[in-house]
């Protein structure tokens, strides 16, 4: 019998730590990865274990699924959306080869307005108001309505896949005024042709977690629940990235929610995907068919977006702590096994800080200085320290065997502890070894102050509720 083969394709850090626990399996599976860029870590991870890397472009599934056929993988592990979106699962299920990300029919990421009216049908509830705007249709006075209706506390959102970006905020993004909602709508109009949609939601006041999945089709087991850092600067200001940090507790929901809070997310992602897979084991849920993003308010919790796959930084929480082998888990998957003793979570935390480079989230107009990043230092602690340290190279590429850092994040430095607090000073201790690049990070991720002011949050809410 030949050597286990397994394909992950990668973009970002939490490629990065997919590609790593494969490599920790004790299978000692043949690693084949596909990289936006020349990821270094993805490239000793596909060397070292006896598979292949490729750069390919990740919005065409054609030569990503030729690469993954042609090495004779056993089952695929996608990261990142765009692949996912445009029907990995589809093409690579024509191959028969069994791929751990919904296919193209189930990424609800696709579509914002697609996920508000599922919700509308299966759990109301759970929806803040809203109303759907399309181009070439709708008329300035009835957005200017909704909008007064709404008292200018608005969410506006494009039903575009925008990876985290282009959702503008009242306060956030624009002034709460007739003017600055109406011209910010204006603006997301801008290059969407007509018959293209808009969503203006009530913007709701709460505290934000996300809520995780792992799927084999017929059963979804949720992982701990995570609270990521949109915004670039301290103390939640400058603009939206893609995420900057996160953190994970070492029991199953966050310091600022309650019990309550964490079974309605559960029943809210139950009922969605027992809606979607009608009485059926539904093959193109596998994976992560689900990641939400939770608010929860004092009427209750309400569901953000809808994602269809792990999350950046969030999944990267996970995937170190993970008790069984990720390959087992992935074979649960994938023979319809999976239950919630398939994943042997631990009682540990994790803190995940992401290092970027001085463009990043609008920091400074241009890069200056030397690029080339040394993790020499931060390795190394790693390796001596695996329970505790993690280290996941993101948007890196190899320059004449330099390790230099281009324009999004570089990488995450996580921390794995009993309690939030060891976790958190463990991803600081390695992120304190990294050198070079220019890198620059939140230095408040997960710290006690802000956890603190979440749950002084909550508790005033709900008083008020």
């Amino acid at each position: 019998m030949g050597k286990l083969r397994v394909g992950v394709v990668s973009y970002g850090s939490r490629g990065a730590a997919i590609a790593d626990a494969f490599a920790r399996s004790r299978y000692k599976p043949q690693v084949y990865i596909v990289s936006k860029q020349a990821n270094p870590m993805n490239i000793s991870i596909a060397r070292t274990t006896g598979g292949k890397h490729a750069v390919l472009d990740l919005s065409d599934v054609g030569p990503i699924s030729s690469f993954f056929k042609n090495h004779d993988v056993k089952f695929v592990f996608p990261g990142p959306e765009k692949p996912i979106i445009a029907g990995l699962a589809d093409k690579l299920n024509e191959y028969g080869i069994p791929t751990l990300c919904p296919t193209q029919e189930y990424a609800l990421e696709e579509s914002k307005v697609r996920q508000r009216m599922l919700l509308k049908e299966v759990y109301p509830d759970a929806n803040p108001r809203f109303m759907v705007f399309e181009r070439g249709i709708c008329t300035e006075p009835e957005v200017k309505d909704w909008l007064a209706e709404l008292k200018y506390q608005v969410a506006i959102k494009p039903d575009l896949p925008g990876f985290g970006k282009g959702v503008g905020v009242s306060e956030d993004h624009f002034e709460p005024t007739p003017e600055g909602c109406y011209q910010f709508f204006l603006e997301s109009m801008q290059g969407m042709e007509n018959g293209q949609k808009i969503i203006i939601e009530e913007r709701v006041d709460g505290q934000e977690s996300s809520f995780q999945v792992l799927c084999d089709g017929r059963n979804v087991v949720p992982v701990y629940d995570t609270r990521d850092y949109k915004r670039a600067f301290n103390g939640d200001k400058g603009p939206n990235t893609g995420g900057m940090g996160s953190y994970m507790d070492s029991v199953e929901h966050l310091p600022f929610m309650t019990e309550k809070d964490r079974l309605a997310e559960e029943e809210i992602t139950q009922g969605l995907f027992d809606h979607l897979k009608k009485g059926k084991r539904e093959k193109g849920l596998l994976g992560v068919p689900f990641y939400m993003a939770f608010i929860h308010t004092k009427e209750g919790t309400k569901l953000l977006e809808i994602n269809s796959r792990f999350g950046d930084p969030e999944g990267i929480n996970v995937m170190p702590v993970f008790g069984r082998d990720f390959v087992d888990i992935c074979n649960d998957m994938i023979n319809g096994e999976l239950s919630e003793g398939s994943l042997g979570l631990g009682r540990k935390a994790s803190v995940v800080v992401h290092a970027v480079p001085p463009t990043y989230g609008g920091k400074a107009a241009e890069y200056e200085g030397d690029k080339q990043v040394v993790i020499r230092k931060a390795m190394i602690k790693m390796l001596n320290n695996p329970g505790k340290y993690r280290v996941y190279l993101g948007d890196m590429a190899l320059d004449d065997d330099r390790t230099c850092a281009i324009k999004s994040r570089t990488l995450a430095c996580v921390g794995i502890g009993d309690d939030i607090e060891e976790a958190r000073k463990g991803a600081y201790e390695l992120a304190g070894e990294i050198r070079g690049g220019n890198l620059w990070w939140r230095t408040d991720i997960a710290s006690e102050e802000h956890i603190q002011a979440s749950v002084d949050h909550m508790k005033k809410l709900r008083k008020t509720g």
